[in-house]
Formats: C-alpha cells, sequence, structure tokens
C-alpha cells in the first residue's frame, strides 16, 4: 500500500511551494463558499501553476451551486 500525503487549504503561491517542499503529493483547494480558506480562480491558478509537475491538485467543493 502507498500512503500519500495532502495539504488541505493551499490558498497562496507560499503555501504550495511549502506543501512541494515537505513533498506532498496531493495539494488541496477550497471552493466551499463558507469556508475562510475558499480560492477564487485566479487564486487556484496561482497554487496549480506551482503545483504542476510536483503534486496533483484537489478541489474541495461544498454547498456550491451546479453550473
Amino acid at each position: 500500500m502507498t500512503l500519500l500525503i495532502k495539504y488541505c487549504g493551499l490558498r497562496t503561491e507560499d503555501d504550495a511551494k511549502a506543501a512541494v517542499d515537505v513533498g506532498v503529493q496531493l495539494g488541496g483547494v477550497t471552493f466551499a463558499h463558507a469556508s475562510p480558506r475558499r480560492v477564487n480562480l485566479r487564486e487556484a491558478h496561482k497554487v496549480r501553476d506551482v503545483l504542476f509537475g510536483n503534486a496533483e491538485v484537489v478541489g474541495l467543493f461544498a454547498d456550491n451551486p451546479f453550473e
């Protein structure tokens, strides 16, 4: 069994760099409206750009309208 490490609530490029530096395999961004860690698409793209090639990006969605 392989252990994967996921770091959730990434909001900034610095958050993503720190996650990469400690070797996470999954980086989570939150789109849940009620969360204080919620990101917009611009912020999510910046995090994704840092994680790209280093870790998979995971999105958390809760109570979001289906569009």
